[in-house]
């Protein structure tokens, strides 16, 4: 099938900062020498995906040695613009996948078994984190189809037009 796995890497890291000294992406997994970046893309090969992109501005990330093509997207405030600044890389079936999240291997193979045309993968409950930004669910992978390309990328477009309102809003600009 015509597939693409993008892993966004862009984000501003305002909880994990640059602890360990890397980037979240690049931190270690406990027990194995893979960071979670190298493990996702060895994950993502495994089952199949020849075509990954890793979506980045960050210099450590970008000298990192991991065999995926890397993309710089045009704009990164939010991860809504680093999607869509994905979208010359869609194809028939997309996937992604944050690149700062830790997959069981149970859990990666439940992502890619699933075969619906859009599908959201996170959670739902109350994680402290999840607490303390409102009560909003994380999302921790996406998968959808051809049918549903110019809708996510309307969505993405709108959701970074709405943070950006209220971003101004909360900063006095109108």
């Amino acid at each position: 099938m015509n597939s693409v796995a993008v892993i966004p890497c862009a984000g501003a890291a305002q909880r994990w900062g640059r602890h360990l000294g890397v980037p979240k992406p690049l931190a270690p997994v406990p027990g194995s020498d893979e960071t979670l970046l190298v493990r996702n893309v060895r994950l993502l090969r495994t089952h199949g995906f020849e075509d990954i992109r890793i979506v980045t501005r960050d210099p450590q990330i970008r000298a990192a040695r991991v065999t995926a093509q890397v993309m710089d997207p045009d704009r990164c405030d939010y991860l809504t613009d680093t999607l869509y600044s994905t979208r010359p890389a869609w194809r028939e079936r997309n996937l992604i996948v944050l690149g700062d999240v830790y997959f069981s291997e149970a859990a990666f193979r439940e992502v890619m078994a699933e075969t619906a045309p859009l599908s959201f993968f996170g959670v739902r409950n109350e994680t402290p984190w999840v607490a303390r930004t409102g009560g909003h669910a994380e999302i921790f992978a996406v998968s959808f189809d051809a049918a549903f390309r110019e809708r996510f990328a309307q969505a993405a477009q709108m959701y970074s037009f709405f943070f950006q309102a209220e971003d101004g809003i909360r900063d006095g600009v109108q």
